[in-house]
């Protein structure tokens, strides 16, 4: 008898729980409905009815999942909670939220403008130097700016088919950065080069005595035509054999006539003398 009574106890305190989560309330009682979180998992926030635990909402993978407190299973997931879970907010790393855009904003000049009004602006803007002539520069700071300021000076209509790269001798871009081979002459005071845009080497100096050595630099435009610039991918063409010598029976017969006569006028001239 004694252990009859235990027995029911101890399943009564078992069921509280449940009963808690699903025993009829009182007309007019109002159920407690909580969200609550669990530290450490914020991904996730639990829903409580009266201080028991009914289910949970995952933001991640954006499902719901009912709780059976009692039996401590969980069901199937499903698309929509009970109740509304609040909004999720995005953790702040000290960004002032109200100097943000909502969205995609495109601003020229200060206005907002439509993403295409700036790809139209940066085209306009861009200089195109791929089919430029390139002018490269090595050496010390000062040696350098001596042939800026003179470059300067070169007529705009010259300028506009040329591109200036200015650099001091260590940089990297005049190593071949495989295996940091120099591709440049770098001992020039300074070194001047002038390429075509397939980086053929059309001139070049190793110093720069004034204004009067950009002269240089308008032949090497002047003489460079795109169209002649190889395309090495194709092979080049057979050059033809040269022409056979002509063989006597391949000469015409005015011509042997001529050579029979000039010879019998001058044996006849000898025999006279």
């Amino acid at each position: 008898m004694v252990r009859l009574i235990l027995s029911l106890l101890l399943v009564s305190f078992a069921s509280l729980p449940l009963l808690a989560q699903w025993a009829p309330r009182a007309p007019g009682s109002v159920d407690l409905l909580e969200w609550r979180e669990i530290p450490g998992d914020e991904g996730r926030i639990y829903l409580f009815r009266n201080g028991c635990q009914i289910g949970g909402w995952d933001y991640h993978a954006q499902h719901w999942r009912d709780y059976d407190a009692a039996r401590d299973v969980w069901s199937p997931p499903a698309a929509t909670p009970p109740v509304a879970p609040p909004a999720r907010g995005t953790p702040n790393f000290g960004v002032d939220p109200d100097k943000l855009g909502n969205g995609a904003r495109f601003e020229l000049n200060g206005q907002r403008v439509s993403k295409q009004q700036v790809f139209d602006a940066l085209q306009d803007k861009i200089p195109e130097d791929a089919k430029k002539l390139r002018v490269t520069v090595i050496g010390s700071a000062v040696e350098r700016q001596r042939v800026i300021d003179a470059y300067a000076s070169l007529e705009a209509s010259l300028r506009e088919r040329l591109t200036l790269w200015s650099v001091p001798p260590d940089h990297w871009s005049l190593t071949d950065t495989t295996n940091g081979t120099p591709i440049f002459r770098t001992d020039g005071k300074p070194t001047l080069y002038v390429q075509a845009p397939d980086g053929k080497v059309l001139h070049r100096q190793d110093d720069f005595a004034g204004a009067q050595d950009l002269e240089a630099i308008r032949k090497a435009v002047k003489n460079y035509d795109a169209s002649r610039d190889p395309d090495l991918r194709k092979p080049a063409p057979t050059p033809l054999p040269p022409a056979p010598a002509p063989s006597p029976q391949n000469l015409p017969l005015p011509g042997i006539a001529l050579m029979l006569g000039v010879l019998g006028y001058l044996f006849l001239r000898r025999r006279s003398v």
